[in-house]
């Protein structure tokens, strides 16, 4: 959408570089119309549903705001399962030709998602980057743990991720552990009880039963 509204030139509608104008100005009933225009622009490129949400709004850059307060904390999730489809994508049975287009398409959407345009950008994206490479090889029951870790905004530092899924394990061993321990001690509760001593009730003597008299 900012690639379409920057090639209309519209992009200081929504990024806030762009003021109205005076009522008074002559320039501000064509600014009225153009500012009406990209609203329209933008409500009729989302879902009915979403857009119903945002008709309150006179403002694109308001609705722009709204949107990206909404859904831009949701890139972590993506990026993961981005770099998921990237690590098991082969080409099978597809030619070349549109196994590069799958793989392209694939590249070009992280891309967008991932622009560092600083030194520290870099450095986080870099420690972002081991963090998926991290939760991308853990086993399946982790994965609730690991949907949580991935809703953090910003995602947590490489230690910290593993801070968090060891002591999530140690807590899975010991509670495993423990109804093992309490199965064998009452096992051995139950073999150390002394047995009673045989008594023969025919005659009455110690040591053996009716049967062996």
């Amino acid at each position: 959408m900012t690639r379409a509204l920057n090639a209309k030139n519209k992009l200081g509608f929504i990024d806030g570089t762009l003021t109205p104008p005076e009522p008074t100005k002559p320039e501000y009933t064509q600014w009225n119309q153009t500012n009406d225009m990209v609203l329209t622009w933008i409500l009729n490129s989302i879902s009915p549903s979403i857009a119903n949400s945002l008709e309150y709004h006179i403002d694109p850059r308001a609705v722009w705001l709204d949107l990206s307060s909404r859904f831009c904390h949701g890139n972590n999730a993506r990026i993961y399962h981005l770099k998921r489809a990237l690590s098991s994508l082969h080409q099978t049975t597809n030619s070349v030709h549109d196994y590069f287009n799958q793989i392209k398409q694939l590249w070009d959407e992280l891309s967008h998602l991932q622009t560092a345009t600083d030194l520290k950008d870099m450095q986080r994206q870099a420690d972002d980057e081991r963090v998926f490479q991290f939760l991308l090889g853990l086993n399946d029951f982790f994965a609730p743990l690991r949907t949580q870790i991935l809703a953090m905004d910003p995602l947590p530092s490489i230690s910290k991720v593993f801070s968090i899924l060891f002591q999530e394990e140690q807590q899975r061993l010991l509670n495993m552990q423990t109804p093992a321990s309490k199965t064998m001690a009452m096992a051995i509760r139950t073999t150390a009880r002394p047995r009673p001593p045989l008594k023969c009730t025919a005659c009455g003597k110690d040591g053996h039963t009716r049967d062996l008299c």
